[in-house]
């Protein structure tokens, strides 16, 4: 497909508008080296973009499985919502929702675990997660006078920040309406596509992931689906939730729920 973008890309009617004609264009050389460097690259950003969504639905599903104390405030909200027709941007004001998927990603972070880094973090029965590896290029030094040696890694650790005491108050226990008010309002940026220091999930604050916007708004309209339609529960109320495989915390392939549609009255 890359030869026939590069051979054809400039025909009349042929130029796309999509994520590999925009990095086609941006490439300089287009020897069969820079192309397969490309098609590498186009490959993990789709494997860097689909796994996200699959994994959060999956891990917000168990925590209503766990707490279906949650389940009803969630209804309402839903069908609320639904009063106002079906539109993305209603989407928005789903602050119950979206406190629920932020705490779901604050507990379940779906990202690298430090033993499964070949540059080895730290004991490798310790599967705290970590984000954003950077390889140190030359040495650097911070404003504090911290200096980092060549060829060292540099990460943030994801997990500790979003189970820190100092910014959650136990940080242990699922909440799922941690970040909204008694009143059911959402706390000063609280949402969940909002990237914060003590909240990595989406990366760096600067530059946080660009697709976290479609994420949030997928991710509550596939759940809203759920909640409404149907009744879940675990096979087994103690089943894993989660299992740490390659550099990712994943949901437990052994897990099974059973799911049935509601019966409305």
């Amino acid at each position: 497909m890359m030869w026939d973008r590069i051979n054809n890309g400039h025909s009349p009617g042929r130029t796309q508008c999509d994520l590999v004609q925009w990095m086609l264009d941006s490439t300089r050389r287009k020897s069969p080296q820079a192309i397969t460097k490309l098609v590498q690259h186009v490959m993990g950003l789709l494997f860097g973009g689909a796994h996200q969504l699959p994994m959060l639905i999956s891990f917000a599903l168990y925590n209503l499985c766990k707490y279906p104390e949650y389940l009803e405030p969630l209804r309402r909200e839903i069908e609320q919502m639904a009063s106002n027709g079906v539109d993305e941007n209603n989407y928005d004001n789903m602050p119950l929702m979206d406190s629920f998927l932020k705490e779901t990603a604050r507990v379940y972070p779906t990202v690298i675990c430090k033993h499964s880094l070949y540059y080895h973090l730290g004991d490798e029965n310790d599967c705290s997660s970590v984000t954003m590896p950077r390889k140190v290029l030359w040495p650097f030094k911070f404003a504090d006078g911290t200096v980092v040696p060549k060829d060292n890694w540099i990460v943030v650790p994801s997990q500790a920040l979003m189970q820190d005491k100092q910014y959650y108050n136990e940080p242990e226990r699922f909440d799922g309406f941690r970040f909204t008010r008694p009143d059911g309002k959402p706390l000063s940026a609280s949402q969940f596509s909002t990237p914060s220091f003590e909240f990595p999930f989406w990366g760096a604050t600067k530059r946080p992931c660009p697709g976290r916007f479609y994420v949030a708004v997928a991710a509550k309209l596939i759940l809203a689906q759920f909640i409404a339609d149907y009744d879940v529960r675990l096979q087994d109320p103690q089943a894993a939730a989660s299992l740490a495989w390659s550099y990712a915390l994943a949901p437990h392939p052994r897990t099974k729920m059973l799911i049935r549609k509601r019966k409305l009255a």
